[in-house]
């Protein structure tokens, strides 16, 4: 993999990934809620749309943790079924472990692979949280053209 300078996958993703994943981090909603000046209206619908999000998420875990390669990732994937109120970063930390653990970033393929997932995960997440501020500002932090590929 030419470019890359990290042997973990994680690192490699994030690399890879940066233009969509700078689009989320820089995103008013983040940016509002970390200054605590998100508007209640904006937070409100977030909050509905996340509700519903939450049970697909759910179910789409446990299709992952039935392909799950071995006990050590059923145990740290099915921990995200009861992740809200808990140790979140903790748990990222341990899953993004297990990300670095089973895949290998020499695999040209596989990396290709999973940084669309990544930058897809990743506009999904910002265009939930355009959604919030309701369609006047849908489109609001559109990632560059290159991270749609």
């Amino acid at each position: 993999m030419s470019g890359t300078r990290s042997s973990r996958v994680s690192a490699c993703l994030h690399e890879r990934g940066e233009p969509a994943w700078a689009a989320a981090t820089t995103h008013p909603m983040v940016r509002e809620i970390a200054a605590g000046t998100l508007p209640h209206g904006t937070f409100r619908r977030y909050f509905e749309q996340n509700v519903l999000y939450l049970g697909d998420y759910a179910r789409a875990i446990g299709l992952i943790i039935g392909k799950a390669p071995d006990l050590a990732a059923v145990d740290v994937l099915s921990r995200f079924l009861g992740q809200i109120g808990a140790d979140y970063a903790a748990l990222v930390e341990e899953t993004t472990g297990l990300l670095d653990r089973l895949g290998d970033p020499r695999d040209a393929v596989v990396m290709q692979r999973l940084s669309w997932i990544f930058d897809t995960s990743t506009r999904y997440e910002v265009q939930f949280w355009d959604m919030a501020y309701g369609e006047e500002r849908t489109g609001l932090c559109a990632l560059p053209e290159s991270s749609r590929t």
